[in-house]
C-alpha cells in the first residue's frame, strides 16, 4: 500500500484529487505507527490490490501537484494503533455535494464555501437555489451544505415540507453540514435535526426570582405585585426579559478539539476561530451527539479582538462543531463559519473531514 499522512492543507488537495482520479482510498480513523514513521488519525491508504497497475506513477503524479507527502509500505501490519482492516478504517466516497445558494444564504459565506472547495481544493460543487432544494429530490447528493442565512432564513424558503424532505434525506444517509445562523434552523422545533438551542442573553444569578400566582390549570393569573421606587427599577421593569447575547463584531477564540472524534482525526489539540454576531449554542450531550470542538475557558478564550466581559463567560465551553447521527445519516453544525472570507486557512481540514469523513461516516442504503 501507499500512505499519505493527513493533516495538512496538501493532504486535503491529494484526497481530492486522488477521488477525483476515481482511487479507492481507506483512511484510519487512529494514528498507525510503522517502523519509525508515525501517521496520524486521518492518514490516506491505497491498497495495490484495489487500485489500478499505474497507481504508483499516479501517486507520483498526484504528489507533484499537491505536494503531499506519500510513502510506499509492503505490510499492512502496524507496530501501534490499527490495521488496515480494522473498524477504525473507514473507505473514503466521492461523494456529490450540493450547496444552497441565493436566498435566503449570505453571498459572501456561500461563495467563501464553495471557493474554498472548488478552488482552493478543487473538487466540484452543485450550487442549487435555496428555493429549488426545498421541493428537490437531493438524493443523487450524499452532502448538503447549507451557509449561514443573510436574508431571512431556511424556514420560509424551505416550508414544511421542505424541512421533513431534508430530514428524511439525511435519516436516509445524507450528510447535512449546516453553518452559523443554519445550524438555529436544524436545529429548531420544527425540524429537530441538531439537538442543541440558541442562548439568551446568561442573566446574573444575584438577579432577584419573581413568583406568579397560577390557576388550578398552571396558567399564570395576574402579575405579582410590585414596588417601582427609583428610575433604576422602572428601565429595568420595562426591559425584555429574554433577549439574545450583544454581539460581537469579529474576534478570534480558541477552540479545543476532542482528539478521538473522526471529526478532529489529523488536527492540532486546539483551532483559532473567527467568532462573530450573536449566536451561542447550548453543548449537546453525550447520549445525542458529540461536541467535537468547543471553546475554551474564560480565561483562554480570546486570541485576537476585543469582546464584553458576558461574551467572554458566556462563550467559554460552547460549541464550535458539533456532530449527531440521525438514522442512517449525520448532521453537522459548525456554530461559527470555518470558511470565512476562505481565509481561516486554519480551519480547512476540520471543514473537509466533515464532509469528506462525514460521507465516509454515513451509511446510506444503498
Amino acid at each position: 500500500a501507499f500512505l499519505a499522512p493527513w493533516g495538512t492543507a496538501a493532504a486535503g488537495r491529494l484526497l481530492t484529487a486522488a477521488l477525483r482520479e476515481d482511487l479507492k482510498i481507506l483512511s484510519s480513523d487512529k494514528a498507525i505507527q510503522q517502523g519509525e514513521r508515525s501517521y496520524p488519525a486521518g492518514s490516506l491508504i491505497f491498497k495495490t490490490n484495489e487500485n489500478p497497475s499505474d497507481l504508483r506513477q499516479t501517486l507520483l503524479r498526484l504528489a507533484w501537484d499537491t505536494g503531499a507527502e506519500i510513502f510506499g509500505t509492503d505490510t499492512s501490519w502496524v507496530d501501534e494503533g490499527v490495521n488496515f482492516g480494522s473498524r477504525h478504517v473507514f473507505r473514503m466516497r466521492k461523494p456529490r455535494i450540493a450547496l444552497a445558494w441565493d436566498i435566503p444564504t449570505s453571498p459572501n459565506a456561500a461563495g467563501a464555501t464553495r471557493y474554498v472547495l472548488e478552488r482552493q481544493f478543487g473538487y466540484p460543487v452543485s450550487v442549487i437555489r435555496s428555493s429549488q432544494l426545498g421541493r428537490s429530490d437531493l438524493s443523487r447528493f450524499q452532502v448538503l451544505i447549507l451557509p449561514p442565512s443573510g436574508f431571512g432564513g431556511y424556514a420560509a424558503v424551505f416550508g414544511k415540507g421542505g424541512g421533513e424532505r431534508l430530514k428524511d434525506w439525511v435519516r436516509a444517509g445524507g450528510t447535512l453540514i449546516a453553518i452559523g445562523s443554519a445550524v438555529a434552523y436544524v436545529s429548531s422545533a420544527e425540524v429537530g435535526l441538531l439537538d442543541v438551542k440558541l442562548e439568551s442573553l446568561a442573566k446574573d444569578e444575584t438577579e432577584k426570582k419573581e413568583t406568579t400566582p397560577k390557576a388550578s390549570d398552571g396558567t399564570s393569573t395576574r402579575a405579582p405585585g410590585a414596588l417601582i421606587e427609583t428610575e433604576e427599577e422602572y428601565l429595568s421593569a420595562i426591559g425584555a426579559k429574554t433577549e439574545p447575547p450583544d454581539a460581537l463584531a469579529g474576534i478570534l477564540a480558541k477552540a479545543l478539539v476532542d482528539e478521538d472524534h473522526w471529526l478532529a482525526a489529523g488536527i492540532s489539540k486546539s483551532l483559532n476561530v473567527l467568532v462573530s454576531g450573536r449566536n451561542i449554542f447550548t453543548p449537546i450531550t453525550i447520549d445525542k451527539g458529540v461536541n467535537a470542538a468547543y471553546f475554551a475557558g474564560p480565561e483562554d478564550l480570546l486570541v485576537s479582538g476585543y469582546m464584553w466581559e458576558e461574551n467572554r463567560k458566556q462563550l467559554a465551553y460552547k460549541p464550535f462543531a458539533i456532530v449527531q447521527n440521525q438514522g442512517r445519516g449525520i448532521v453537522i453544525g459548525f456554530t461559527a463559519d470555518p470558511n470565512f472570507r476562505a481565509y481561516m486557512d486554519g480551519l480547512n481540514l476540520i471543514f473537509l473531514n466533515a464532509v469528506f469523513r462525514g460521507a465516509a461516516h454515513a451509511r446510506p442504503a444503498t
